[in-house]
């Protein structure tokens, strides 16, 4: 009995990840590339490789409304760092 439960929940999960992991083609809003977006299952998507601050996070989220190739998020983190880091020294 137990072996068919985890067959069961093994087969659900497999389902779930066909659907919510299917890619949608996407062009980045700022740099009109075409990318694989997979927004239904965010921790599988490719804007997962990288890591952003909270403030990193705001200042994309003030310039876009929609997810962004992974190129284009380094060079926005970028971006905010250096500004911030302009803020910080020229006080």
């Amino acid at each position: 009995m137990l072996s068919l439960t985890c067959f069961n929940l093994t087969m659900a999960f497999k389902f779930y990840m066909k659907i919510s992991c299917q890619q949608q083609s996407k062009n980045c809003p700022r740099c009109n590339v075409e990318f694989k977006c997979t927004c239904g299952a965010i921790l599988v998507c490719q804007c997962q490789a990288i890591e952003l601050s909270a403030g990193q996070q705001q200042y994309i989220n003030s310039l876009y409304d929609d997810c962004l190739c992974i190129c284009c998020l380094y060079v926005l983190r970028s971006e905010y760092n250096f500004r911030r880091n302009v803020r910080e020294f020229s006080q």
